[in-house]
């Protein structure tokens, strides 16, 4: 049986019809908890959970344990539900590979098994183990990756999700929220409830996005290393201010800053080798986010290699200074912004 799609494992969920066996990854750990908890749910009702549902966190799990359970009768319910969850699969040793290997494809009609691998930064393409296992969990049940939904697919649930709060949000408005809150689908319906409270039934706009958001750190800071390299210190000064006001960390703003330059010396490096973005996301886990590195090639062209790197070693010096110090980290940051533009990084 090859992978299964989203859309056959709904089906799956409303007829209550399960394959034996299930493994969730990918970078959508809130759609993956949530499919996880619509299957048990559909299985087992509330009363019979303490007796037929058994999970295993990446601390606890033995496969010689996972197979014992596997083999125990259901008590008062037809099936039986075991779920490995955050499955460290790259740290398992061959021999628990091989039994979970021969774990999957037998498992008895009494039981289903849900396997999520929840570190998104393993995926078939860096981990043999996961590619393995997939292999494996296909034969008699099916693997699913959950990897971050497309703007144009989170504003299709934005809209439907409004309409089911009693309140209407339009796709340019939608694509707004995501654009400044990131494309995580949980925060993002964080923030759509208390839109929703607050519009009481009427269309959500953009004024109102603006009033009861916080700005996503990942494109501010991404205007923000433009504002810095074109030497516009008021506007750059200003997306700081709005950030910090956000109560966003300084550490994680001037982690953000030092991202968004080393996204644009790797991309300055591949254009000067003549490589496209494919030659930064074969090495690097660009995953999901490869819109970062064709944003940066867009814009190296514009900047000397020498200069991303001064700039790089500026931040470097005051990530170092915010790490080891006691030095107000606001000012700190402050201070490297006009450094790179007066040339004093250079």
């Amino acid at each position: 049986m090859p992978a299964i799609s989203e859309q056959s494992l709904i089906a799956q969920i409303k007829q209550g019809d399960f394959l034996p066996c299930y493994l969730f990854y990918g970078e959508e750990l809130q759609l993956i908890k949530s499919r996880t908890n619509q299957i048990i749910a559909r299985i087992l009702p509330k009363d019979s959970r303490g007796f037929n549902l058994n999970r295993f966190t990446t601390e606890n799990i033995s496969i010689d344990d996972v197979w014992d359970i596997i083999l125990t009768i259901p008590v008062l319910s037809e099936k039986r539900v075991v779920v490995l969850d955050g499955l460290a699969v790259d740290k398992l040793i061959k021999a628990d590979i091989e039994k979970l290997k021969k774990l999957v494809v037998s498992i008895p009609q009494s039981a289903v098994l849900i396997i999520l691998v929840t570190d998104k930064n393993i995926t078939p393409k860096n981990c043999s183990k996961l590619k393995q296992l997939i292999t494996a969990c296909s034969k008699i049940g099916g693997a699913l990756e959950f990897p971050l939904r497309t703007a144009g697919d989170l504003a299709k649930v934005l809209e439907q999700y409004a309409k089911k709060r009693g309140s209407d949000i339009s796709k340019n408005a939608a694509y707004f929220l995501i654009e400044r809150c990131g494309r995580e689908i949980k925060g993002l319906i964080v923030q759509l409830d208390k839109l929703c409270s607050y519009a009481c039934g009427r269309e959500i706009t953009k004024e109102d996005i603006i009033l009861l958001t916080k700005p996503n750190i990942e494109k501010s800071v991404f205007d923000m290393t433009k504002l810095i390299l074109r030497g516009n210190k008021k506007e750059a000064i200003i997306v700081l201010n709005d950030l910090i006001d956000s109560q966003i960390e300084p550490l994680a703003i001037l982690g953000a800053i030092n991202m968004c330059f080393i996204d644009l010396y790797r991309a300055k490096c591949a254009q000067m080798a003549g490589e496209d973005y494919r030659a930064i996301t074969d090495f690097y886990d660009y995953k999901g986010k490869e819109f970062r590195i064709k944003n940066a090639l867009r814009d190296s062209f514009r900047y000397s290699i020498s200069d991303l790197r001064k700039c790089i070693d500026e931040l470097c010096d005051v990530d170092i200074k915010c790490k080891t110090t006691n030095l107000d980290k606001r000012i700190l940051i402050e201070k490297a912004i006009f450094s790179m533009m007066q040339g004093e990084a250079r």
